[in-house]
């Protein structure tokens, strides 16, 4: 714990403060290699800045004053129309996640959050449940992973929930410029997919942990690592339903004989 009685005496929080830039700063640097254009690298690189602010609501308009910005077009346009790919800026933040975090009694996570919206035109928004009160709200879902060690935690992938009134709806689909290669796919099938790809860039936690319903989704689940492939199965008893997903995980680290 930082003693403030004496911050400015001993120049603790100055220092501090520089490690803490010239960190941000490498890792921005890391990630401007996946914007072409040096205005969508700038872009970035502030709207970074802007999500570590102290502003509360992070919303477009607020986040651009929060950088100077008159308005929020430069993000819009990042966001919406710009070319670089999202798929390559998580794995870099995996990597750079990997190479700060990494323990060897680490934990994956896998939860889901829903965002409220008044409107029809966000991309997988329809009434649906909403964890944060409990009922049925319009919203989007999203399921996310996160890396977390004694070092620290981060998220490090993420997957939108795309209901079939969305993967189904060929007009909303155009719209909202969903990838053909976006199918439906149930919350365990979402949270399946990022296993996987934490498995293939070698991610082998001691734990992962999930509501129950990530392990009772009634199908069988097939988990394929660098070094093997496990093939689990749910249980219908649902105190035991997270169960496969702890085999899974234990069968995928290396035993005390291979070192």
């Amino acid at each position: 714990m930082l003693d403030t009685s004496n911050v400015f005496l001993t120049g603790v929080a100055l220092e501090a403060l520089a490690q803490w830039s010239s960190t941000l700063k490498a890792f921005q640097q890391k990630l401007e290699k996946h914007f072409a254009r040096s205005e969508a690298r700038k872009a970035a690189n502030d709207y970074i800045q802007a999500l570590l602010s102290p502003v509360e609501r992070k919303n477009g308009w607020q986040m651009a004053e929060q950088v100077g910005y008159v308005n929020p077009y430069r993000f819009q346009h990042l966001l919406g129309r710009a070319q670089w790919s999202a798929d390559a800026v998580c794995a870099e933040v995996r990597q750079y996640a990997m190479e700060h975090l990494k323990s060897e009694t680490d934990i994956l996570a896998i939860d889901e959050t829903g965002f409220l919206k008044q409107g029809e035109q966000s991309v997988g928004v329809q009434v649906q449940y909403y964890g944060t009160t409990g009922h049925l709200e319009n919203c989007q879902v999203g399921v996310f992973m996160s890396y977390i060690s004694d070092k620290g935690h981060t998220l490090i992938d993420r997957r939108l929930y795309l209901p079939r009134s969305w993967s189904e709806d060929q007009n909303k689909r155009k719209k909202g410029a969903i990838p053909e290669a976006i199918k439906f796919a149930t919350s365990p099938q979402l949270a399946q997919q990022m296993l996987e790809s934490a498995f293939k860039d070698g991610i082998r936690p001691t734990w992962f942990v999930a509501l129950e319903v990530y392990g009772n989704d009634g199908s069988q689940a097939v988990v394929a690592g660098e070094d093997c492939q496990t093939t689990v199965y749910t249980h219908s008893q649902q105190e035991a339903a997270c169960s496969y997903w702890m085999a899974t995980l234990s069968s995928l680290r290396p035993s005390s004989a291979e070192g």
